[in-house]
């Protein structure tokens, strides 16, 4: 049997290997040339491709197709042992089936139980009019709207723990996220020294801080009911096709408190004014959306407070961010780091 997630790209993108994969759930599949379009990282590989179908091509298989996993040496050792490709194969193969999700039409999720590297084959979106948003892409508070109804039926799909037991491979990562070996309080005070600090006030330029964020809100959750979620719902993870917004890139889907999401979502995407004048009434829509789906939101004044709390979680994840361009880094460190500011949620937690 070959590899379900073959480590080099050359072997995922050969007509004998996608041949197979795309056998699995789909009848026998013929593929006898490829012909890459365009290759993203910067951490996994996503590669948009082209086949030629021989004598087997079963009906409704597109002919463009869009392959993600972890192919870079550099990134094949403790990049996969955090779980990062289990957590994406898994929602695709248990989730996605199951959950009223606007995501791409998966035709194949295969993980390697050994390596726990993971392939991923989707259709690609772009031949059928979808639109993949960036950090730089304008998003309005009505855009936004559609994404946080796609976050609160996520949320309430798997809200509880009755309602997260069919999905084990999920677990919490709040606490693992903090401790990741290579962050050091003076390293990360040196990146907020940066540019990607300097529209903060020198009081939030402190890794030491940023620290305690995140392993006070990881105790925080300990307290209360968590759902699956996305982990990482930020603008550049997300995509419009015709009217209807969804979210891709589901590697650091997790066991968390709803608001990590909701906060971290409207502060990324939204410019700082733009939060500031609509983030109450985007709560107040999750809170209405969340409880129709299945979930068990808290009141208002509690919602608001970890609403306020969470976007720590968010400012966190672009303050260490590494691999991505910088002037991302600087947009996404401004909006979410001022919206720690405006809501205080430093000092709520006690940090």
């Amino acid at each position: 049997m070959p590899n379900p997630a073959p480590l080099k790209l050359d072997e995922a993108l050969s007509p004998a290997w996608l041949s197979w994969a795309l056998s699995q759930a789909n009848g026998p599949v013929d593929i006898t040339a490829v012909e890459v379009l365009e290759e993203l990282g910067p951490s996994a590989t996503k590669v948009r491709f082209k086949v030629t179908y021989g004598a087997n091509r079963p009906d409704g298989l597109p002919d463009q197709y869009c392959l993600k996993g972890v192919f870079k040496p550099e990134l094949l050792g403790e990049y996969l042992k955090q779980g990062t490709q289990v957590n994406e194969i898994g929602f695709f193969r248990d989730c996605a089936p199951v959950m009223d999700l606007n995501v791409p039409r998966c035709l194949y999720a295969g993980l390697d139980e050994e390596t726990l590297a993971g392939i991923i084959i989707m259709e690609d979106m772009i031949p059928i009019g979808g639109k993949f948003l960036t950090a730089m892409s304008a998003y309005t508070a009505d855009q936004a709207a559609g994404s946080v109804d796609q976050i609160a039926r996520l949320h309430g799909a798997s809200w509880g723990d009755a309602k997260l037991n069919p999905f084990p491979w999920a677990k919490p990562r709040m606490a693992q996220l903090a401790s990741l070996p290579w962050l050091e309080p003076a390293k990360l005070t040196d990146l907020l020294k940066g540019p990607r600090g300097d529209a903060l006030p020198d009081a939030f330029r402190d890794g030491g801080r940023v620290l305690a964020s995140m392993k006070a809100l990881a105790e925080r959750d300990e307290k209360h009911e968590r759902c699956l979620v996305h982990g990482d719902a930020h603008a550049g993870n997300v995509f419009q096709h015709g009217d209807k917004i969804g979210l891709i890139d589901w590697q650091v889907l997790q066991r968390a408190n709803w608001s990590l999401d909701l906060a971290y979502h409207v502060g990324a995407a939204l410019d700082v004014e733009d939060r500031r004048a609509n983030e109450q009434d985007l709560l107040r829509f999750y809170l209405d959306r969340v409880k129709q789906y299945g979930g068990n939101p808290p009141a208002w004044d509690e919602a608001w407070a970890l609403y306020r709390q969470s976007v720590a979680y968010g400012f966190f994840m672009w303050a260490i961010t590494l691999r991505v361009d910088p002037p991302i880094i600087e947009r996404f460190c401004t909006r979410l780091g001022t919206a720690v500011v405006d809501g205080g949620g430093w000092d709520l937690l006690g940090v």
